[in-house]
């Protein structure tokens, strides 16, 4: 369910973006498709897109009758079974969904080749998505990194995940199908003083009023942080610096 989940949202976002930047594709096959899962959406936002693909799931989650069987085996041991009936209707609901959204990446990568264009989707921030939920968000975000390896034979429509390594591992230490795919995949992103040092001062090179007002636009990147900062936070010999660095990028 949280696949069909990931990848509705996925093709609902794209898909309209798409239709909405090009007029042309009105009463396309990406369109029809679109308005036939009801994944048609007037609201472009990744918010207002996520909300309409949310309040599909109580359809697809409704059950006409649950019972529980009880029987004896022949060597006299009990035996419980759960049985869930769903109505018709949400059985139609989620094998037509389930069918349909598989195909339809085929439908909006083809009309995304035909335009010459190739989109990338950006996921951060996943470690508050789910804050408070840790059964949902351990499910949730293995569907998503099995919905990511699920789209990557689409070249026009790419994923990209961003994950702290503490979540990433405890998605993954139970174990994972294909983890070796993931792993193939996964830059490691490591932040040290003078990366940080490098970014601040490439944002504050990006006010030119702000750096000539100063008199720092010619300044390397320890003598732009020294000018606008104070040496420390907290006053006091055995209180920290603000940064300390061996040898500063100028760039």
């Amino acid at each position: 369910m949280y696949i069909l989940l990931w990848k509705s949202y996925i093709l609902s976002l794209v898909g309209n973006w798409l239709l909405a930047e090009e007029p042309s594709l009105s009463g396309s096959l990406l369109d029809r498709m679109l308005v036939g899962l009801d994944l048609k959406s007037a609201d472009l936002s990744p918010r207002g897109v996520f909300s309409k693909i949310l309040s599909h799931l109580p359809n697809f989650l409704r059950w006409k009758s649950a019972e529980v069987e009880f029987s004896l085996t022949p060597e006299g041991a009990p035996t419980i079974t759960p049985k869930v009936e769903f109505s018709s209707e949400a059985v139609e609901k989620v094998i037509h969904a389930k069918v349909a959204v598989e195909d339809a990446f085929t439908v909006l990568n083809d009309a995304l080749g035909k335009l010459g264009a190739r989109v990338w989707i950006t996921f951060d921030r996943l470690d508050e998505a789910f804050q408070g939920k840790p059964g949902v968000e351990l499910l949730a975000l293995r569907a998503l990194l099995k919905t990511y390896l699920d789209l990557q034979e689409f070249s026009k429509v790419k994923l990209k995940l961003f994950l702290r390594k503490d979540l990433f591992r405890r998605i993954t230490s139970s174990g994972f199908v294909n983890l070796t795919h993931i792993n193939s995949r996964k830059l490691e992103i490591k932040w040290d003083e003078e990366d940080l040092l490098n970014l601040l001062c490439r944002r504050i090179r990006q006010n030119k009023v702000f750096v000539e007002g100063l008199g720092i636009a010619d300044a390397s990147n320890k003598e732009i942080f020294d000018r606008i900062f104070p040496d420390q936070v907290d006053f006091g010999l055995r209180k920290p610096k603000n940064l300390v660095l061996d040898d500063a990028s100028d760039s």
